[in-house]
């Protein structure tokens, strides 16, 4: 069984600056054997500057990988000429809907905390669920409201892989990695285990912000799987764990009888599942 039986953070040791700057990551990448653990000091530290395009290209040239790259997405500080999430969080009110161009609409989530993991006296929790722990959600984030159609993934991609062929189901048969690329190509990325299931509960676990977000296919998140990272979870936008050989999936899937906001899934990245699907999420909409 794979899995972190201690604290990874305890083992970053962020500059006397507090956050790292260009140079320090790059000199963090280019090293192979390094640039996996770069994503520990990013989570923890923060950068110093924003992922402009010709920043990620040349980190990209020193060995930068996409997991990588999702991570500066996540923590770097906007471009001085993009909306911030602040800017966001004070203009946009939370459930706010706007389409982006594949025509899937996009909920606002503003940023807050909630209690992720097995609801107290939900007897059918695993392990992989517990315990329940309270997390900050520090920036707001647009989220799918829909999962990825397989008409929004093919005027993207000119492609429908799906087994079940229906232009209104959810696109499957998707790897990991394509399902990164077509979130990328739509200006967003895959979520993390947190902001799912901070989505799908809205804080309180009463109101989601985002109804139905089970029972249609499982979705690929952006962390991998390790059964035990809730043990050592970061309070702070957990960024998942560092490493692994399965990803995460959320969601369940409509032959459940009742899927559970907590439920963890894992899948192999490069299978090609006919019950795993996409959601993505943003960090503005325009």
């Amino acid at each position: 069984m794979l899995g972190l039986l201690y604290p990874l953070w305890a083992q970053v040791r962020c500059p006397s600056s507090g956050a790292l700057d260009e140079a320090q990551l790059t000199a963090m990448i280019k090293d192979a054997a390094r640039e996996p653990r770069s994503r520990l000091f990013i989570a923890a530290c923060g950068v110093t500057f924003p992922l402009t395009p010709e920043v990620e290209a040349r980190l990209r040239a020193a060995g930068a990988t996409d997991n990588t790259i999702t991570a500066l997405r996540e923590k770097a500080p906007k471009p001085a000429d993009t909306p911030s999430a602040a800017t966001e969080k004070s203009e946009v009110a939370a459930g706010t809907l706007r389409k982006a161009l594949d025509g899937v609409e996009y909920v606002w989530i503003p940023p807050g905390k909630f209690e992720m993991g097995c609801l107290p006296g939900d007897n059918d929790c695993a392990a992989d669920e517990k315990p329940r722990h309270e997390i900050r959600i520090g920036k707001g984030f647009w989220i799918a409201k829909t999962m990825v159609t397989q008409t929004a993934y093919q005027k993207v991609t000119g492609d429908n892989p799906s087994f079940y062929k229906d232009p209104d189901l959810p696109v499957e048969k998707i790897t990991w990695s394509e399902a990164q690329k077509y979130c990328q190509s739509v200006q967003g990325r895959l979520p993390t285990e947190a902001e799912w299931e901070y989505a799908a509960r809205a804080g309180d676990g009463d109101v989601p912000y985002v109804p139905k977000m089970q029972g249609d296919v499982w979705q690929w998140t952006a962390d991998w799987f390790d059964d035990k990272y809730y043990q050592h979870s970061p309070a702070a936008d957990p960024p998942g764990a560092a490493s692994g050989q399965t990803r995460a999936v959320r969601g369940g899937i409509s032959g459940d009888e009742q899927p559970r906001l907590s439920e963890r899934g894992k899948g192999l990245p490069g299978f090609l599942y006919f019950n795993v699907g996409i959601r993505c999420v943003r960090p503005s909409m325009p």
